[in-house]
């Protein structure tokens, strides 16, 4: 509960500061820069009235389109040229009018340096009138400002025009007020957002993260339903995973207890017939020490093919590799097989002049275990070692016509800890372990493999190998 509290305040601090960031930015934006982009948007409508100007000043009712000009955008305008001096505007007190020669040729020689046009602030002039005394007269206004533009049109004409600066005190007080009342119903909403959103993703997430804690117990219950997607999607990650776990966990029960029994009977057997030939010396026979050395020689085929899959799952074991004759290397391996297992139906199927490249002493290993893998399960029927040519590959393959594999078991026959028939009947000939050390040996040299197999009809085991030029 106070870790769930603590996600919830830690989210809401990190919102609100976020939140608040964001109005301060807009606070400054617009109480700063507001006043600048209004003048800037003026300076545009002005030049944008100028250049409407020039494109009427040879119109013969170019006086009548001024006024128009000047009421449409509460603007006065001058237009003086060699034979004129027009004037416009929509508001009394236009500075315009009162414009001096010298004043127009101050701001004509600013538009020369300026490259055609020159544009200035300047404060506008308040009528006074005093009745009692009878006298009239202008004074500066500093509060209200107008906005003056000259522009040059040619050596004889130019264009003057003014359109007055609103104060923005006003609007800027305005907009604070906005901004204050925004700012407290968001901050209010951003507090009631986080509730919510705790409520959906933080205690989802509490829950799902004591689910994984409980993981490292061997507790794999966890059976919350999250509401929101995202929270949902790594809840179902989480089971999946749990339910992972659980195959492993109980397949690696299932590979200690077939250890153990692979182990403990040539033991056994080593013990009892050691202490048979102890007890009982004319049973010191050839074919009771044949018994004893065959069950050693099981025993350390057994704890050295384990060491070899530990080795090359943990990538502790360097190819050597070098270019060999795959054909000379399957010629060998059948022939060792007449020999030691006389009873087995064996067959060799291979083209001539194989070069390829790779571990030849591993892969001598992962075709010894697909035939030992094959007569475990074919009972005596016959057994293919078979390679043949397919264009630059050559492809090894092992065909048994044994019991087959079921199509569901097919997927999961090369994981380290899996067993397809799952009461342990000890092996004739291997580990019991053959496949995993392939699959390992294989994706090490980066070569394909598969299996294809049917039911009461056989498997076939098989690498793929690029072939090299002689």
């Amino acid at each position: 509960m106070k870790k769930t509290r603590k996600l919830q305040l830690n989210l809401l601090l990190y919102i609100l500061l976020f939140v608040v960031g964001l109005l301060l930015f807009v606070w400054l934006f617009e109480i700063t820069f507001l006043q600048k982009f209004y003048v800037d948007t003026k300076v545009s409508e002005i030049k944008d009235l100028s250049s409407q100007i020039v494109e009427i000043l040879d119109d013969q009712q170019m006086e009548v389109y001024l006024n128009s000009l000047a009421r449409q955008n509460d603007a006065c305008i001058r237009v003086i040229d060699q034979n004129y001096d027009k004037f416009a505007s929509n508001r009394a007190g236009c500075q315009l009018n009162n414009l001096t020669y010298n004043d127009m040729y101050y701001l004509i020689v600013k538009a020369q340096e300026n490259g055609g046009s020159y544009s200035t602030l300047i404060n506008d002039k308040l009528l006074i009138y005093e009745p009692f005394v009878g006298n009239i007269f202008l004074i500066n206004n500093d509060n209200i400002k107008s906005l003056t533009y000259a522009q040059i049109v040619d050596d004889n004409t130019f264009i003057f025009v003014e359109s007055p600066i609103t104060p923005m005190a006003t609007t800027i007080k305005t907009i604070q007020t906005q901004i204050i009342y925004i700012s407290i119903f968001v901050i209010i909403a951003t507090v009631i957002l986080v509730y919510l959103l705790s409520k959906k993703i933080v205690k989802p997430i509490e829950k799902i993260d004591n689910a994984a804690k409980a993981l490292a117990n061997g507790k794999y219950q966890n059976d919350m339903v999250a509401s929101y997607r995202e929270a949902n999607d790594l809840n179902k990650t989480l089971a999946n995973a749990a339910i992972e776990i659980q195959k492993a966990d109980k397949a690696k029960r299932d590979l200690i207890s077939n250890v153990s029994h692979d182990l403990r009977t040539p033991l056994t057997m080593i013990s009892g017939y050691g202490e048979l030939m102890i007890d009982f010396p004319e049973e010191k026979t050839d074919e009771n020490i044949k018994i004893i050395i065959d069950e050693a020689n099981r025993l350390t085929t057994l704890v050295n093919d384990l060491l070899d899959l530990s080795k090359l799952q943990d990538k502790k074991i360097n190819l050597v590799i070098k270019q060999f004759d795959l054909s000379n290397m399957l010629k060998h391996i059948f022939e060792s097989y007449l020999i030691l297992a006389k009873d087995a139906n064996i067959t060799l199927e291979c083209d001539e002049d194989i070069l390829v490249n790779g571990d030849e002493e591993r892969l001598k290993q992962v075709v010894h275990n697909f035939v030992n893998n094959a007569i475990n399960y074919s009972k005596q029927k016959p057994i293919i070692i078979k390679c043949q040519k397919d264009q630059d590959i050559a492809i090894v393959s092992v065909i048994d016509h044994g019991e087959g594999i079921d199509e569901n078991n097919l997927p999961y026959i090369w994981d380290r800890y899996y067993k397809v028939d799952k009461t342990h009947i000890r092996s004739s000939v291997g580990s019991g372990i053959g496949l995993a050390i392939a699959k390992e040996i294989l994706e090490l040299h980066g070569f394909k493999y598969g299996v294809n197999s049917k039911l009461n009809e056989g498997s076939t085991f098989y690498f793929r190998v690029p072939i090299c030029k002689k």
